[in-house]
């Protein structure tokens, strides 16, 4: 009996020592019905990355913007494609925005890491901030994103970040579900916010649902309460990890608080 306990916990080691990447990326094909993408969306265009990788990338410049953008870091399991509906809001919003889709997503070359995600977003602000003014560049990141976002803020004065469901650390986040592995000493990928986030000086918003069993709620309070002010949190009672947006007018409470940002000095 503990022989056959031990070989089976060996094996789930071996999986996830060697398909971890898989697992935490999850960069499967996502396919866009028409429904989608009602009239013609904004054009696709390349940014390439410091280590030579091409990433499908989206620009949408809105007149009203007066100078202000957003740079909008996708989650999990997404794509260009399939965030199309909310680029248009988050325009709709009066901002111009870019998003990318992450090496190995979509259409976007190369394979994912942390380092590489990193070096995705440094690109993408590199290319942002050629056109625009970091003082008026607002960074949202989703989910896994988050943790790349929190990094790339603590090195750039940027106007806000905003995180969608952010974890206090990937590592942390693993310990949680798979409490009897040695995660830690696993993990290629660590994400750790909870270093990063004290290095901010950008208006911080953190919006999680506390219904979200992908990042449980309790990972982005404890971010939240390490990191600097300015900062506002925002819980959703009813929110999951994928609907804030759609579901629970997420972006309505995003719109007030760019509002107050752009208002303060």
């Amino acid at each position: 009996m503990v022989l056959g306990v031990a070989v089976v916990y060996g094996i789930v080691l071996l999986v996830v020592n060697k398909f971890q990447r898989k697992l935490v990326f999850q960069t499967y094909p996502i396919f866009c019905s028409q429904k989608m993408s009602p009239g013609p969306g904004p054009p696709h265009f390349t940014i390439t990355t410091s280590d030579c990788e091409t990433l499908d990338a989206l620009w949408a410049p809105v007149d009203a913007a007066h100078g202000k953008a957003i740079l909008y870091l996708h989650g999990n399991a997404a794509n260009l494609c399939s965030r199309e509906t909310r680029i248009r809001a988050l325009t709709e919003l009066g901002f111009s925005v870019l998003a990318i889709d992450w090496r190995g997503y979509g259409k976007s070359t190369g394979s994912p890491s942390q380092e590489g995600l990193q070096l995705d977003a440094e690109a993408a602000l590199d290319w942002l901030s050629r056109r625009i003014d970091l003082s008026n560049v607002v960074v949202l990141a989703e989910s896994i994103a988050t943790g790349v976002a929190v990094e790339l803020v603590a090195k750039h004065q940027v106007r806000a970040l905003v995180l969608e469901a952010p974890y206090f650390s990937a590592v942390s986040l693993a310990e949680a579900f798979l409490p009897f592995f040695p995660v830690r000493a696993l993990m290629l990928d660590h994400f750790r916010s909870d270093l990063w986030i004290v290095k901010t000086r950008a208006h911080l918003l953190v919006q999680h649902g506390r219904r979200d069993f992908t990042v449980p709620f309790r990972q982005g309070e404890r971010l939240y309460a390490i990191a600097p002010h300015p900062k506002r949190f925002i819980a959703y009672p009813r929110g999951g990890h994928y609907d804030l947006p759609e579901k629970h007018n997420s972006y309505r409470d995003l719109k007030e608080f760019l509002d107050e940002c752009f208002r303060m000095n």
